[in-house]
């Protein structure tokens, strides 16, 4: 699964977002707004990361037990597919 091109992640003022430019703004006209946590996990699926992967990589870098952060990776990707940017 990978997140649509053309989203940049930025941080202004302190606020992490992501936006979309070039063809990617054509059909979505909004702004996400992450935390650190969404932020690694967005970067990780514009890599072509699996949900498994991630939640590796969750569980790792935040001590977390493996059966949450698969959760936590599943209702994070769940509401970018009810955005139209993540497909498989």
């Amino acid at each position: 699964m990978k997140i649509d091109e053309g989203f940049v992640i930025r941080e202004v003022g302190g606020m992490i977002t992501a936006v979309a430019t070039g063809p990617a703004s054509h059909h979505f006209h909004g702004v996400i707004t992450l935390n650190e946590t969404g932020k690694l996990l967005f970067e990780l699926l514009q890599q072509g990361y699996t949900e498994q992967q991630m939640a590796d990589r969750l569980a790792a870098e935040y001590e977390l037990d493996s059966a949450q952060a698969l959760a936590d990776v599943q209702a994070f990707t769940e509401k970018l597919r009810s955005a139209g940017i993540l497909h498989a």
